[in-house]
């Protein structure tokens, strides 16, 4: 059983391209918050220099010493 057959019997390529504008989408979102917006800008961070799911690895987290 499939809830979204499109997306779950997608293939690999635009399953990649997918996760990837998502992860633009969600950069750009978390960028209006006051917090993320200085910290990706302390890190260089922009949506469009989000090329690949590869730069996951680039964008900074909170961790528990950030709280």
């Amino acid at each position: 059983m499939c809830w979204d057959v499109t997306t779950e019997t997608m293939d690999r390529s635009s399953l990649d391209n997918l996760q990837l504008s998502l992860l633009q989408t969600t950069v750009q979102r978390a960028q209006q918050a006051p917090y993320y917006a200085e910290l990706f800008k302390k890190e260089g961070i922009v949506p469009a220099g989000i090329k690949s799911l590869d730069d996951l690895r680039r964008i900074p987290f909170i961790t528990k010493d950030d709280l």
